[in-house]
């Protein structure tokens, strides 16, 4: 059976920068063997149409985006998730701390699908309990 993995916004970028960072280099020739099967969110989907329509270059970035997305499985935020996100935000504030509701959102798709988070941020997603803990 093929690894499945979501890829966070930053591993993403990396990879669209095409810069040398290990964890995206890794996982990039995993990806193109067919050894792992990568995934997004539609969250982060939405973060990398923002960055591409702010650069300098909207238009370049933007078929990148566009192509780069097409060819991952884009994992949707549904009710189950939300309630979930809820649940997990309240907890959070309750005990005085937080997360970002883009991370927030993210890791509950993650959490939801059971599927592991390749991400260079893993002290946000660490405050999202049950969260698979295979933080790549």
């Amino acid at each position: 059976m093929e690894n499945k993995v979501i890829l966070d916004t930053d591993i993403i970028i990396d990879y669209l920068k095409k810069k040398p960072d290990p964890v995206a280099t890794k996982l990039s020739y995993r990806i193109r063997e067919g050894r792992i099967k990568a995934h997004t969110t539609s969250i982060s989907a939405f973060e990398l149409y923002r960055g591409a329509r702010l650069s300098p270059d909207p238009e370049d970035k933007l078929l990148a985006v566009k192509s780069l997305i097409w060819t991952l499985s884009c994992l949707a935020l549904d009710e189950a998730g939300a309630n979930l996100a809820s649940e997990i935000s309240v907890a959070l504030q309750r005990k005085g701390e937080s997360i970002e509701v883009r991370d927030l959102f993210t890791g509950t798709v993650a959490r939801t699908a059971r599927l592991p988070i390749a991400t260079k941020n893993i002290e946000y997603f660490k405050r999202i309990p049950n969260l698979y803990n295979d933080l790549v």
